[in-house]
């Protein structure tokens, strides 16, 4: 449920496997069986998302309702799409277990979204499991992103502007969804657990545009500022050892996503 950079990745990979993979429409009840939900509806992490109403609304609301509707039908696992928002700003990667410490509606409403499913878990015996994604890259992400901007500056001269400290842990798309199958098939065991998916090491902004510069063979075209987001933080990286103990590592460095976009961007 829910349409983007990740449905998209996903539904791509479940076609490659000969699956079917459906967006859930309003009337979903139609659909006579399905084997795994995975809730990927958000809205609220951009800036021309606003409204509280709305981001509680799909965030929290639509996932009560869809769990809900899906209480009294059989699955083997119901994915439910976080964010590594969700803690705010930690000063050491960020465990699973670590204090929450929301600065945002967006993240709020998430968190909230989490503790739901939990609690849901558990009451109804449901093997429902939370991904909290940390920085989501790769092929198709959306174009407004550093990494897809960077490139686009580097290969064609647009102007962007720029803050360097500001750092991320990057996860290829690819791997994410690695994770999210594999959480699919170890929901029941895992009944209201949340697992981090990132690759464990943190890069700067500034760090993001040397690689992309080096993978372009260009400068990038930037107008330096001294902040863009209020809630940027000097550390933001995932302790990922709770889902590698599962068997899952990141194929894909950071270096490796970046080729990869840069040579669809050319093609």
């Amino acid at each position: 449920r829910g349409r983007g950079f990740i449905s998209d990745g996903l539904r791509s990979r479940l076609e490659e496997q000969g699956r079917s993979a459906l967006y859930l429409p309003r009337d979903w009840k139609e659909i006579p069986d399905f084997d795994v939900v995975v809730n990927l509806s958000a809205y609220g992490n951009y800036y021309d998302q606003t409204g509280e109403k709305t981001t509680y609304q799909v965030n929290l609301g639509d996932t009560i309702m869809l769990a809900l509707e899906t209480v009294g039908r059989p699955y083997s696992a119901f994915i439910q799409i976080g964010s590594s928002s969700e803690l705010g700003r930690q000063s050491e990667p960020m465990a699973e277990n670590a204090n929450p410490r929301p600065e945002t509606y967006y993240a709020t409403s998430k968190l909230a979204g989490t503790h739901f499913c939990q609690v849901f878990a558990r009451k109804n015996d449901k093997p429902i499991v939370v991904v909290r994604p940390f920085s989501v890259t790769g092929v198709g992400e959306q174009s407004k992103h550093l990494i897809p901007t960077l490139i686009r500056s580097c290969l064609y001269g647009e102007e962007m502007k720029f803050v360097g400290e500001p750092v991320h842990d990057f996860i290829d798309i690819e791997d994410l969804i690695d994770a999210i199958v594999l959480l699919s098939k170890h929901a029941e065991e895992n009944k209201g657990e949340v697992f981090h998916v990132g690759s464990g090491r943190q890069y700067s902004n500034e760090e993001v545009k040397l690689i992309v510069e080096s993978s372009t063979g260009k400068n990038a075209n930037i107008i330096r500022v001294p902040s863009m987001r209020s809630y940027d933080s000097e550390c933001w990286v995932a302790d990922n050892r709770k889902i590698k103990s599962l068997g899952w590592r990141p194929r894909l460095s950071l270096e490796d996503s970046i080729r990869r976009m840069v040579k669809h961007e050319q093609v």
